[in-house]
């Protein structure tokens, strides 16, 4: 009888690339790094400045050089500020 090597299949190689990557991942979190992108933040008191001169969420974050979501995001809670006072 012939016994062929066993091929690796594609889970049989997912197995031997996924345990060292996530073994790196949490040495780097048990160091105290941050992984991932960083959120982009701009000061709320610009945006409010800047839409108190009635401009819009897109011509504010261009000047800014964020996205819109990114002035929304920082907007709301010093929305949320100005509703509780």
């Amino acid at each position: 009888m012939i016994r062929w090597p066993k091929v690796q299949t594609p889970s049989n190689v997912a197995d031997i690339t996924c345990e060292p990557v996530k073994a790196v991942i949490r040495r780097v979190r048990t160091e105290g790094k941050k992984l991932g992108r960083p959120k982009a933040w701009v000061h709320p008191a610009k945006i409010m400045a800047l839409r108190a001169e009635g401009r819009s969420l897109r011509d504010i974050a261009r000047e800014l050089g964020v996205s819109a979501a990114t002035v929304r995001r920082n907007l709301e809670p010093s929305l949320a500020l100005a509703r509780c006072v």
